[in-house]
């Protein structure tokens, strides 16, 4: 986890880049990983193709050591030193698995890269790179295992092809092996959600309500947690937005009331993100007391409590956008937002978004 986050944070910073170790490594083989690395580097060759080859390399000469598997590998396949003559590109080659730990390691190192991928480092090299490790995947027979499966869907998610997504979440949750972890199957559900409000189609609120009921099963079955109930919150706050009258009511108090659960269980546990369902129990407040014209309570104690929960220091995009949603709630809940308050809280946004966050990031707030 360390290795990925610090990679993670790199390629934001602008690195080109980054191979780091997720495990110990034996050191002459290691060597070895990083002689080949950087021999290829200097000869201009792609970095896709630079890593694969090492892996390779110091697979045949100690296939029992598993230092060949450690290195995970952040950045463009196709980037390369300047200078030198072009090398065959790594996507016109279909990728090569020795074992299917390695595929899954490199699903979730494309997942990674999508994560930071916005307008300002294009997406599409790596939405055809996982297209051509799928049907690698797919002729190796690995479709049939839900942790390959749970992987592709997480790194098409982050690719926002939603739809693809969706199809291989479904095939981990119902595979016989039962090996999905049940995060795999909260993500599930909360695509379908989140597609079915987006798109709003006559059959929305009913495949909403079905993934909401879904969501309680696995609460009861697995039990709560803030991420659990904060996802059955977010259901009927995308529920409310497809109703009117009593039915967006009932919705609205049904999405405070889940995460008013998830914020006690945050404010237990003492959990980082607990100021996230306290946001959004709020904005359910704020929200129901407009349309009754009822003046909220205790709304300026909420958002003092809350903004005590946020680090300053904190890389993390939640938790920075935080401040900004913030002031655009106490906005409206003072019933005013003049033309200098739209500027200032737009440029509050863009300022987060500019320094860390995704495009990808940027929709789930915008």
């Amino acid at each position: 986890a360390l290795a990925s986050s610090v990679a993670v944070q790199l390629i934001r910073m602008g690195v080109r880049a980054v191979i780091a170790a997720g495990w110990e490594v034996t050191d002459s083989i290691a060597l070895r990983f990083a002689t080949s690395v950087y021999q290829g580097m200097l000869d201009r060759q792609a970095f896709g193709k630079v890593v694969r080859d090492a892996r390779a390399e110091v697979y045949r000469d100690a296939p029992l050591d598993s230092t060949w598997g450690a290195y995970q590998c952040y950045g463009e396949p196709d980037f390369r030193l300047p200078g030198g003559s072009e090398v065959q590109r790594l996507t016109s080659r279909p990728p090569e698995f020795a074992l299917i730990g390695e595929a899954i390691s490199q699903i979730e190192r494309i997942a990674a890269m999508a994560e930071v991928a916005d307008e300002r480092s294009n997406s599409t090299p790596l939405l055809t790179e996982i297209r051509s490790m799928e049907e690698t995947i797919a002729a190796y027979g690995w479709l049939g295992d839900a942790r390959v499966r749970s992987a592709l869907a997480t790194a098409y998610a982050q690719l926002r092809q939603f739809d693809t997504a969706i199809t291989h979440y479904a095939a981990a949750a119902v595979n016989e092996d039962a090996s999905a972890p049940v995060k795999a199957i909260e993500q599930h559900l909360n695509l379908v959600v989140r597609q079915a409000a987006d798109r709003a189609h006559p059959e929305a609120a009913s495949e909403i309500q079905q993934s909401i009921r879904a969501l309680k099963s696995l609460a009861s079955a697995c039990g709560d947690t803030l991420e659990r109930l904060s996802l059955i919150g977010a259901s009927y706050k995308r529920l409310a937005r497809l109703s009117k009258g009593a039915e967006r009511t009932k919705a609205l108090k049904e999405m405070g009331q889940w995460y008013r659960k998830a914020r006690k269980i945050g404010q237990q546990s003492r959990l980082d993100n607990t100021y996230y369902p306290w946001s959004q129990e709020l904005t359910a407040t704020i929200v129901e007391s407009i349309r009754t014209k009822q003046k909220a309570s205790r709304v300026a104690k909420d958002f003092d409590e809350i903004r005590k929960l946020l680090r300053p220091d904190s890389q993390d995009f939640w938790l920075q956008i935080m401040p900004a949603d913030l002031t655009l709630l106490e906005s409206v809940a003072d019933g005013e937002l003049d033309p200098k308050d739209r500027e200032r809280v737009k440029n509050m946004y863009l300022r987060v978004w500019r320094h860390t966050g995704s495009d990808r990031e940027a929709s789930s707030v915008l």
